[in-house]
């Protein structure tokens, strides 16, 4: 968010008139920062422009951060964006933010992305305002880092499966960026800000076990590798017909059951091949292949050797 204080010169990329989502036009009712118990941290711009020179730093800057706890009256609009991609994790009460012509409503769990450039409006909801962790990055990867979790301009909403482990990295990256006259600590916030975005781009972080269909089928595939359980078998498991489950689980992993089903069965193998001495054609057979010489060709296929080179290869 990268909320300074709204007397700041009008050039500064972040100033804006505060604005509720769902409103045309700038007002005067809400308020970009000033919480009580909130931390914020904001790179000076020619720290900024430096670090964005620099090597490590030049891929991920975050650029501004903070907490702002039970932000009442809290909102901000820019009709043309920021210059950085906006991460923001709502760890408690509601908001909500209009971007790219859709209002999108925020609840606890959420976590909102929005692409460096893209116009919006957010604001916490009066009756229940949230509580949120966010930062602002900017760098060569990032574009591509946050495309790679699924979120756009469009998309800019999903929900956390893992908020602790979020909020606790943002904690991270703020402590981190408090010190940041130091380039150690902003290489240090930097690997922080990695890690979160990593998390959200694969996915893992944002699939909801309560209320997500495929959280019971990813969940079996993971504890039995040897199943091989047909594309109906597995959207039976979730409920659903085997053209939405394809879809959803192609959205929420991106690739299809029958090679995440195999990705996990070589997940196993791997470990039986590197963790003991089992023989390859039992190793087959306990991963449910009739045939260990097709077991091989597909493992060749995944892994560019075969299992008894892959298990001569020499690792750590």
């Amino acid at each position: 968010m990268g909320d300074r204080t709204a007397n700041l010169d009008k050039t500064t990329p972040d100033v804006g008139a505060a604005i509720p989502a769902t409103t045309t036009g700038p007002t005067d009712t809400h308020i970009a920062q000033g919480f009580t118990g909130q931390h914020l941290s904001v790179l000076p711009g020619p720290v900024t422009e430096s670090s964005l020179r620099a090597p490590i730093l030049s891929h991920l800057l975050v650029t501004d951060c903070g907490y702002y706890p039970k932000a009442y009256n809290h909102g901000f609009t820019r009709p043309v964006g920021a210059p950085q991609t906006i991460v923001i994790i709502c760890a408690a009460g509601r908001g909500r933010c209009g971007v790219a012509g859709a209002d999108h409503a925020v609840g606890s769990g959420d976590v909102l992305i929005i692409p460096a450039g893209t116009p919006h409006a957010y604001a916490a909801v009066p009756d229940d305002p949230w509580t949120i962790w966010w930062m602002h990055v900017a760098g060569d990867l990032v574009a591509e880092t946050v495309e790679a979790g699924g979120f756009s301009a469009t998309a800019p909403l999903a929900r956390l499966n893992d908020l602790s482990t979020c909020t606790a990295l943002m904690r991270d990256i703020i402590d981190a960026h408090e010190h940041a006259q130091t380039r150690s600590a902003l290489i240090a916030a930097t690997g922080t800000a990695w890690r979160l975005l990593a998390l959200l781009a694969s996915r893992d972080s944002v699939i909801d076990a309560d209320s997500n269909p495929l959280a019971g089928v990813l969940a079996f595939l993971e504890e039995h590798p040897s199943s091989h359980l047909t594309l109906t078998e597995m959207a039976d498991l979730a409920a659903l017909s085997p053209s939405r489950f394809s879809a959803l689980f192609r959205q929420s992993t991106g690739m299809s059951p029958v090679r995440y089903q195999v990705g996990q069965r070589m997940r196993r193998a791997r470990e039986l091949l590197d963790l003991t001495s089992t023989p390859v054609a039992k190793i087959a057979q306990l991963l449910g292949y009739d045939d260990s010489f097709y077991f091989s060709r597909q493992f060749s296929k995944e892994h560019g050797m075969s299992p008894r080179e892959y298990r001569r290869h020499g690792k750590g």
